[in-house]
C-alpha cells in the first residue's frame, strides 16, 4: 500500500484538473437517433425503480 501511495503522489503533477466542470441536463427534444432494442426496453421496463 505505501508503494502505490508513493507512485500516485508522483503522479499528482501530471494529473490535470478540470477549472469546473459543471453539465447542464440536455432537453429530451435535442435527444435524437437513439433506438434502443425491443428485448432491452423490456428487460428495463421489467425491473423495479431504483428505491423501491
Amino acid at each position: 500500500m505505501e508503494t502505490l501511495r508513493g507512485d500516485c503522489a508522483r503522479m499528482v503533477p501530471h494529473w490535470a484538473v478540470p477549472a469546473a466542470a459543471a453539465s447542464a441536463p440536455v432537453p429530451p427534444s435535442l435527444i435524437h437517433g437513439v433506438t434502443v432494442p425491443t428485448a432491452s426496453a423490456r428487460l428495463i421496463d421489467g425491473m423495479s425503480v431504483y428505491g423501491d
